[in-house]
């Protein structure tokens, strides 16, 4: 199963140990991300997904171009690419009806889909 967490740094605090040692902690507000794009071996040489996330009140134009082709009308603040090499052999380029995705082992996501995050 692929994993990515994609959130925003909200608080650095500290929590302690029943012995009394220090531990440091940072809290993640996590939001929902969309599927931007795909890239392939054929393209780029490699595997990889272009995640975006939290809402922009304003963005580049090269920016709202992909996000357009990807079928996302909400303006995305942060995009992110996640390499997927060492899932290549389970991942599998799809196509249902008019939309395109990917499909990694049994999931199965589709461009400009709101993906949630879950633990």
């Amino acid at each position: 199963m692929v994993a990515f967490l994609l959130g925003k740094k909200s608080i650095s605090s500290q929590q302690f140990d029943k012995s009394g040692d220090r531990i440091p902690t940072t809290f993640i507000d996590t939001t929902s991300c969309h599927l931007v794009s795909v890239a392939t071996p054929e393209k780029r040489g490699y595997f990889s997904l272009k995640l975006g996330f939290c809402q922009a009140k304003n963005i580049k134009k090269p920016v709202k171009g992909e996000l357009e082709k990807a079928g996302i009308k909400t303006p995305l603040r942060f995009l992110r690419e996640f390499r997927l090499e060492d899932y290549k052999e389970k991942t599998v380029l799809i196509k249902e009806g008019e939309k395109d995705g990917i499909q990694i082992g049994e999931t199965k996501v589709f461009f400009g889909d709101v993906i949630n995050p879950t633990l």
